[in-house]
């Protein structure tokens, strides 16, 4: 590549030099973006070798260019090479800074300086402070936002070191800049960085000593938590959700830890909500990149990534790059926010019609409003009901310990009549308990220290009010523990499924979502795909459901599957039941199940049909699939991304015989009008007292409802 270069060069072709340079460069960029640098020697003296051709291109005529390159070669040596020197990378980030031509280079060299360079050095400072006395505030109010922000991230990052050296922080000074720079990031209602924000939140939160003011410090953890779930909307890859993830962990669990000493309700509804926006942003990148799936999926996925990504102050055009040196006046502020809060509840209107639960995660209005105190009052059943949310925060935001144990926090919002009831602790359980996979018969043996893990104390107080025959309904909200058979775990006299009518959700958002879907009571039409070849006791459950529910129709391929649910009538079908093998994968959306003919149909194909409200896939591996705790993938919710409310799964290899067993059970309450989740619990309970025999778990345990949000 050098070689063409020279030969470009010794032509004066300045045109296909330049073009060179940009795509080289732009390939080095990508590289460096994708995070390959940190872990993969070959990739990195590839970078740098990309960046040589990029120089070699740009030497003598695009001096901008080679600014870049100096900046992005001091970036790799300093975050990537032990021991780098970084005095040296740090009076690089200023002289590109100082001396760039265009806006956006010298803005990334000063953010470099800040985040990656000497800490506490008088020379970033004094550059921040040269920069916003030079800046317009009026006319160029974007800048002097984005500056003043930087100028709060420089003493967190400087106080901290002091507190690691012992010195006497500055925490006074770095909490008015902080004060300062958060309404100028914020101006009229858009974030011009959330990023930054969230920094800035962070500072503000950090300069008040523990003990004290801990009200206002939480409401400060709080703000920057808003501005990382907005950023979660807009991270599309594994690298930047977990350089996030990291940067930002120490916050959530602040948070997290105050919330439960000031017995803060709202406060961790909130952090538990933002956390569980985590993969948000990586599964609509899936659903647009996927070329399998429906276009107008991948088009409301495409305009609310495309939305949360447009700031007030982000260049329309190359005019606007340059435009008073990158600044934005306050007047094109409020009209460039007011369109894109315009946009953006376009966007999330649409997602929500379209994408069901997924797209009412991306709503940041739901954030500071989605409480279990809220859900408990808008169910329209009168019985005890209860919601309990689980969040082992330093296992799923990567908290940085070397502890073999892990801290969870447990909060249960329940309902004796008309009366709501609160509770929020924290346990700290061993990690493994996060690791499990689903059937593990290490979650069997020792189902006893799991209850004691997860369920909180009132929980079984409740659950001790009730009966087998009246019982509690449980809507349980497992982060991390979608692993977990909740239906065993045992309980004062006997086991949580004794006492309680338990499903399984994503989210508080997610159950809102559902309780607004119109349910449908009805079971006919019905679509039935069952294996009698494969699976011995398939035959005798399709059996069954011809007996209880009418207007049952057989369906054997993936090919005829695909087409029928693609027809105009589809609204009109009420129920897809299937009992086929089904085979497990990672991320959830390779999750297959093998058709009677043999054909596949995964989780992703599901993302391409109109699906009715309850789906029966009393099969293997039909579960939630976390990945570090949080992404949940899988044919549950890609059912009901497209109008499932209701969805019977199962939660492992589930055992063909006993399984045939219950779901005769099922479809029998089914077809007597029972809704499926207290269907589902009659029929096990029914199987399990028909023998005196004990029943192994892994028999009946893997059969969950997941959804049924107002049943």
């Amino acid at each position: 590549m050098l070689a063409i270069v020279a030969g470009y060069h010794r032509a004066g072709s300045d045109g296909q030099l330049t073009n060179i340079g940009n795509d080289i460069y732009d390939l080095a960029l990508n590289l460096y973006n994708s995070g390959a640098l940190h872990t993969d020697d070959e990739t990195r003296a590839y970078v740098l070798e990309l960046l040589d051709v990029a120089e070699e291109a740009w030497k003598n005529f695009a001096v901008n260019g080679l600014f870049a390159v100096s900046l992005s070669r001091a970036r790799i040596k300093l975050i990537v090479e032990k021991g780098a020197d970084v005095e040296d990378a740090t009076d690089t980030f200023l002289r590109v800074n100082e001396q760039a031509l265009r806006f956006n280079t010298r803005r990334r060299a000063l953010v470099a300086a800040v985040r990656f360079g000497t800490v506490a050095s008088p020379a970033v400072l004094d550059r921040i402070q040269t920069l916003i006395t030079a800046t317009d505030s009026i006319h160029t109010g974007s800048e002097n936002a984005h500056l003043h922000g930087m100028l709060a991230e420089f003493w967190l990052r400087s106080c901290r070191a002091d507190e690691r050296s012992g010195s006497t922080p500055p925490w006074e000074v770095a909490e008015a800049a902080a004060l300062t720079a958060a309404p100028l990031l914020r101006p009229n209602g858009v974030s011009l960085d959330p990023e930054l924000e969230a920094v800035v939140w962070q500072a503000a939160a950090a300069a008040i000593p523990l003990g004290e003011r801990s009200g206002m410090k939480l409401e400060r953890l709080l703000r920057s938590i808003g501005c990382v779930a907005e950023l979660m909307v807009t991270i599309s890859t594994t690298v930047d959700r977990r350089m996030i993830a990291i940067q930002f962990a120490s916050v959530f669990f602040e948070a997290a830890e105050l919330s439960v000493t000031l017995g803060d309700h709202a406060a961790a509804d909130l952090i538990m909500e933002a956390t569980r926006r985590d993969r948000v942003g990586l599964l609509l990148a899936e659903l647009v990149a996927n070329p399998a799936i429906a276009n107008t999926i991948r088009a409301a996925a495409l305009a609310v990534t495309d939305s949360n990504r447009m700031a007030p102050d982000a260049p329309v055009n190359d005019e606007d790059e340059e435009e008073n040196d990158g600044g934005i006046s306050a007047e094109r502020l409020e009209d460039r926010s007011a369109a894109i809060l315009d946009d953006r509840a376009q966007a999330t209107t649409e997602a929500e019609r379209i994408l069901g639960p997924l797209g009412a995660l991306c709503d940041p209005q739901l954030l500071n409003t989605m409480t279990a105190r809220r859900i408990l009052r808008q169910r329209p059943i009168d019985e005890p009901t209860a919601v309990l949310q689980l969040l082992p925060l330093s296992g799923v935001l990567d908290y940085h310990s070397t502890s073999s144990r892990v801290t969870v926090y447990r909060r249960l919002t329940w309902t004796t009549g008309a009366t709501v009831h609160e509770h929020l602790d924290r346990v700290h359980v061993p990690k493994k308990m996060l690791t499990g996979s689903p059937g593990d018969a290490d979650l069997f043996t020792h189902a006893a220290r799991y209850a004691e893990a997860l369920l909180p104390k009132p929980l079984l107080t409740l659950l001790n009010t009730v009966t087998m025959e009246v019982p509690a309904r449980l809507l349980v909200v497992p982060t991390g523990f979608f692993h977990i058979p909740f239906d065993y775990l045992p309980i004062p006299g006997g086991r949580l499924i004794d006492k309680a009518v338990i499903s399984l959700h994503g989210s508080l958002t997610s159950i809102n979502s559902l309780m607004h879907i119109e349910q449908a009571a009805s079971t006919a039409p019905s679509l039935a795909v069952y294996d009698s070849v494969k699976l011995g006791h398939a035959e005798d459950e399709y059996r069954s459901i011809v007996e209880h529910l009418s207007d049952v129709r057989r369906v054997d391929s993936a090919t005829e599957l695909d087409a029928t649910l693609h027809e105009a009538e589809t609204s009109c079908i009420a129920l897809l039941a299937m009992g086929v093998h089904g085979t497990r994968d990672k991320q959830g959306w390779g999750q297959a199940k093998i058709m009677p003919d043999g054909s596949i149909v995964t989780a992703a194909d599901v993302l391409r049909w109109d699906v009715p409200r309850l789906c029966v896939l009393a099969s293997c591996h039909s579960s939630l699939i976390t990945v570090d705790g949080i992404e949940l993938g899988g044919f549950p919710l890609a059912l009901m991304l497209r109008g499932a409310t209701t969805v019977i799964g199962g939660l492992f290899q589930i055992p063909d015989e006993s399984t045939t067993a219950i779901m005769k059970h099922f479809w029998a309450g089914l077809g007597q009008d029972q809704n499926a989740v207290r269907a589902l619990r009659n029929a096990k309970l029914s199987w399990l007292s028909q023998s005196s025999t004990s029943k192994r778990p892994r028999t009946w345990t893997g059969l969950i409802t997941y959804g049924a949000a107002t049943r």
